[in-house]
This record gives structure tokens, sequence and C-alpha cells, in this order.
């Protein structure tokens, strides 16, 4: 049943507040918590959600280096495009929402987030704020460590809710802490633009020592501004490489060059 905004407010209300307490004892720019891994290559998860992907099939999420892997395999063979993980025939566009709608009754929380998605954009459904934010809360309810980036969004734009600087960036803050990268470099730039460049380099930092690229970038520019040490540089670099020799494949190498030639 839908809610009522009223019954919206006090439900967000009430996640930020568990969220909070549960998050209490993280140090906001301690490492980021350990990935889970890709259930075929069992390597780590890269750190950008959008090098990850939903089946709608089997209700896994995979690598793209062990999708693309898979879709090659399947067209070079001249086989039908099958599920990675499954092995069967995907879903055909118009039965995808069937799909969902079946891993939701199951309980799935991605399946929940990726309806959310789909009301968001009006993808396949009609668009709608609210559906997508009562999908959001229900995946938060399941336990979704991310889902906490996606409804800061709707306090930032003041979607369904109204605008309200400070729960958009609390609910960043906690999916920052659970390890989104994205959310983390969105407070990054809150920092920066508020004139706070050490924050943003501290939030830079956790990144970069995670693997990812464009906040290593970041640090590279303030390296070069005199506003950070080269020492401290050079630890970051070292803790950069590791982190991504944990999550480098050639699967993954071969991904993003499938990207830059389509």
């Amino acid at each position: 049943m839908t809610r009522t905004i009223s019954e919206i407010n006090a439900k967000l209300d009430d996640l930020l507040i568990c969220a909070q307490a549960e998050e209490a004892d993280v140090d906001l720019f301690a490492p980021l918590p350990p990935k889970e891994d890709c259930p075929i290559c069992y390597l780590p998860f890269p750190l950008r959600e959008s090098e990850s992907t939903f089946n709608v099939c089997c209700g896994k999420i995979i690598c793209v280096g062990c999708h693309i892997t898979n879709k090659m395999t399947m067209e070079e063979n001249g086989f039908e495009d099958t599920c990675a993980f499954y092995r069967q025939p995907r879903p055909d566009p118009i039965d995808n929402i069937k799909a969902l709608n079946q891993l939701m009754q199951k309980n799935n929380t991605d399946a929940f987030m990726a309806m959310a998605h789909r009301y968001q954009t009006g993808d396949g459904v009609s668009q709608s704020n609210m559906k997508a934010l009562e999908l959001f809360i229900r995946a938060s309810d399941l336990g979704s460590a991310v889902v906490y980036g996606f409804i800061a969004v709707h306090y930032e734009h003041g979607y369904v809710v109204e605008k309200d600087g400070s729960k958009h960036r609390a609910f960043l803050e906690i999916s920052a802490k659970r390890g989104s990268i994205s959310c983390r470099r969105r407070l990054a730039k809150i920092e920066e633009e508020n004139g706070n460049i050490d924050l943003a380099i501290k939030h830079w930092t956790v990144a970069a020592n995670a693997g990812f690229q464009e906040s290593l970038d970041e640090l590279m520019r303030a390296f070069r501004d005199n506003i950070f040490a080269k020492e401290d540089l050079l630890q970051t670099l070292r803790e950069f490489q590791a982190s991504n020799d944990e999550m480098k494949s050639k699967a993954r190498d071969d991904y993003v060059r499938w990207v830059k030639q389509n």
C-alpha cells in the first residue's frame, strides 16, 4: 500500500537514525570495507557500481568482466546470449519487468533496487519518484548497503520529500561508510565547494587507497597545487596499486577495451 508523504518522512527519519546508530563507531575516513566477490570469477567487485551488472533471470550480480566474456564467447560461437551465471537465455526486454516482480516476491534486495531505478527513469514503467523512493525504502529494510546514496538524491533535489541539505549529507555519509565510492566522491565535492579542501583530500585519499582512479587524479592535482605532500602521495600510490592488483583481471581489461570500441 502506498504511504502518505508524512509516513514516508517518518520512515526515512527512522532509517537514518537506525543507520547512524549502526555506523556510530565507524570513522568516516576509515578504509573502505571489503567488497564482496563476484560469484563467477571470485574477485572483489569493481568500485564503480556501473561495472557490475544485475541479471534479472537469476537475481545475481556479476562483474562486467564476467558479463562481457560470456557475451563475447556466445557471439563468437553463434550461440544465443545466455546468463553468465544461470546459463539460461535472458528474458526478452518486455519480460524483464515480470522477472523483476518475481524476484521482488522472493525479497531479492537487488531486484527492488533495479525496479526503483526503472521508476526513476520511466524505463518500461510510468515514471514515479514516489514509487522509486518506496522501493528504495524496501531495499533498505532488506539490508541494502548502497541504497542510502539513492535516498540522498531525493533530499538533494526535493523528489517527493522537501530539499534538506543536512539529511542529504547524512545519507551520503552512511553510504560512504558502507563502501560507496560515488557517495564519497559527492562528499568530497561538497567539501571542496565549501572550501574544506583538507576534508576533500581525506575523502579522495580513502577512495584512491581503495583503487579509484579519479580520486587519485584529484590528489595529483592537489599535489601540483602544493596542498598534498609528496610522501602522502607516494604512500597513496602504493595503496592504489595494491588495491587495483586485487581487482584486476584480463576479462575486466577486455571490458574497458570493448567500451572504448563501442
